[in-house]
């Protein structure tokens, strides 16, 4: 658990993948927030859908962590920002399966699950869900020393960034943070109210995603998952609500709940 806790939201570089108008636009009464709650009141919520709890639930539970870590990835170096979010996952994971009961979630549910999702390509180098899955299954998964992943995945200057002592103060909060998430029954609006206090996240990033966590927790397939992705990346595209850096901040994440999913439910 140590060596997860202190993989936590590492490396804040002087990077963006957004571009250009970053005035914020205050998230009350937006248009993109009363068309995304229309898209979630249609899912339907049928028979089929899984209930709230046992391991489906808790690999959600996992995923939305992981969104949440991978909207950081627009402050931050995309391979370094992938490093982030699968700590929140790492985090995630190892609370989960310690509260037991419901299997855990290292085990694959489903051996051919696939979400389908393509980051738009104005935001191209906002896509961190590969390198997330890359440090999830090297460091979480494979026991791999995070000092040498960093240096031989992105040198010794990034390893030093990250050993700086304003990275691992936001280390050890976003540790917090994803393990009071858990404990109490994945409560996203917790940890995105967390996120944007501490000034991680924009207060319309914020909305968004607590929307689309809102979506993602009814979904009980691949394919549901994916239509979820796809309707809200073109939303939030077509947006002129948003801000740049709020749009790279949520195609981040969103790029990360697509290989998350995958990730989590193909894990052998």
């Amino acid at each position: 658990m140590k060596k997860i806790i202190s993989t936590s939201l590492c490396l804040f570089m002087i990077f963006s993948c957004s571009t250009s108008n970053d005035s914020e636009t205050s998230s009350q009464s937006l248009r993109i927030e009363k068309e995304l709650r229309s898209y979630n009141e249609s899912i339907n919520r049928s028979a089929s859908g899984m209930p709230k709890k046992g391991k489906f639930w808790k690999i959600v539970g996992v995923i939305a962590a992981d969104v949440a870590g991978g909207a950081l990835g627009s402050l931050i170096n995309p391979v370094v920002g992938g490093v982030t979010a699968a700590a929140a996952s790492g985090v995630a994971a190892a609370s989960a399966t310690a509260g037991g009961g419901d299997g855990g979630v290292g085990e694959p549910i489903n051996p051919d699950f696939n979400v389908n999702y393509v980051v738009p390509d104005q935001y191209a180098n906002c896509d961190i869900g590969d390198y997330h899955n890359d440090a999830l299954a090297n460091v979480f998964n494979g026991n791999m020393p995070i000092d040498q992943y960093l240096i031989e995945n992105y040198g010794a200057e990034t390893l030093e960034y990250y050993n700086s002592d304003s990275v691992q103060n936001v280390n050890n909060l976003a540790a917090e943070i994803t393990v009071n998430y858990v404990e109490m029954g994945y409560d996203y609006s917790y940890m995105l109210s967390s996120y944007s206090d501490n000034n991680l996240i924009s207060d319309n990033t914020k909305m968004v995603l607590s929307l689309f966590m809102g979506a993602l927790f009814e979904a009980s397939s691949d394919a549901q998952i994916s239509d979820i992705l796809n309707y809200y990346s073109q939303t939030v595209l077509a947006s002129d609500e948003l801000t740049d850096s709020d749009k790279a901040s949520l195609f981040s994440a969103f790029s990360v709940a697509r290989s998350s999913s995958n990730y989590w439910n193909n894990l052998n």
